[in-house]
């Protein structure tokens, strides 16, 4: 998802990762994703499951398919407001100013 390529590249220090759902867990439904596990060290800090937990409107589920496409003036505001609201909801669990933590995004994008 896009939104958190904005994070990666604002916080240069955490690692974000992001896999194929169904490649990870056979059958993972679709409601589910995004998935973000959120570790520092060997130790889980969060997890949030679906758009809304991990602080993505419902557009975003929606819009998968549009990641490729130019973005205009409008998509690129829901992009930073996108990556607003991540930023968020995991900052419940992630110190966004720590070097040491580690995010990682489970997404069923195609």
């Amino acid at each position: 998802l896009r939104a958190f390529d904005v994070l990666a590249h604002r916080h240069g220090s955490i690692k974000f990762a992001a896999m194929v759902a169904s490649d990870a867990i056979p059958g993972y439904p679709d409601t589910n994703c995004p998935t973000v596990v959120v570790y520092k060290s060997d130790e889980l800090l969060g997890q949030f499951i679906g758009a809304r937990s991990a602080g993505l409107p419902k557009r975003e589920e929606d819009d998968r398919g549009r990641q490729d496409e130019a973005d205009s003036d409008e998509q690129q505001l829901e992009l930073e407001d996108d990556a607003r609201g991540v930023e968020t909801a995991l900052s419940r669990v992630v110190d966004f100013s720590e070097p040491e933590a580690v995010s990682k995004a489970c997404s069923d994008e195609r």
